[in-house]
């Protein structure tokens, strides 16, 4: 089985992924994931296995995201039972989804939509945009939400579209969004935690699924 997207290209499966699809599925979310918080550790990742998983829980402490399932990951050196590794993957990405870090989702959401319909995407300027991921000014903490919330949007596309189809998944009419597009529900305004971010992480998950099938 071969997946690819995005900068990501896995041509193999270690254990103990190969024999659990559930357990393999979370391992891949949390790759995609990783990906767009800025932590996958090459730009090309070929395998997914125990390895890659460690080094994306190390890029994560790194980013002041500890939890000890990832410390216990990632300082073993023999291989864990699949109910092990369902735990820490559940714990690696519940606090991926509950903590922001723009330092490290600038980068990859500017590359997957462009600076210009990122901004849009955020209600925020270009050149706002711009100053952020550089770091020359501090990311608000709502504008950060809200990068935050469109990550995890992206994380889940990923695996369904490729860069042109990320960018036209946001500017296109929708017939679960009653013909919106989903860049008519974000902006300054948006609430990543109200009823629209449901029906937006609802959209972006049905394809997810449906591209997984």
């Amino acid at each position: 089985m071969i997946w690819s997207m995005a900068s990501i290209h896995i041509e193999s499966i270690e254990q103990p992924f190969v024999d659990d699809e559930a357990l393999a599925g979370q391992a891949l979310r949390l790759v995609l994931r990783a990906e767009f918080l800025g932590c996958l550790p090459t730009d090309t990742v070929r395998v997914l296995g125990p390895e890659l998983v460690r080094a994306v829980g190390r890029c994560m402490q790194q980013a002041d995201l500890p939890s000890a399932q990832w410390l216990y990951i990632t300082s073993s050196s023999g291989d864990l039972s699949a109910p092990r590794w369902r735990k820490a993957l559940e714990a690696m990405n519940e606090q991926i989804e509950m903590s922001p870090v723009p330092a490290g989702e600038w980068g990859p959401a500017v590359s997957a939509l462009s600076d210009e319909l990122l901004g849009s995407v955020l209600g925020i300027s270009t050149s706002s945009v711009r100053r952020y991921q550089a770091g020359s000014r501090p990311t608000p903490q709502d504008v950060a939400e809200r990068l935050h919330f469109v990550a995890l949007l992206l994380a889940d596309l990923a695996g369904s579209y490729n860069d042109y189809g990320l960018r036209r998944w946001f500017t296109r009419p929708r017939a679960a969004l009653d013909k919106r597009r989903p860049i008519d529900l974000l902006g300054d305004k948006f609430d990543p935690d109200g009823t629209e971010a449901d029906q937006l992480r609802d959209l972006a998950a049905s394809l997810s699924e449906a591209g997984a099938a």
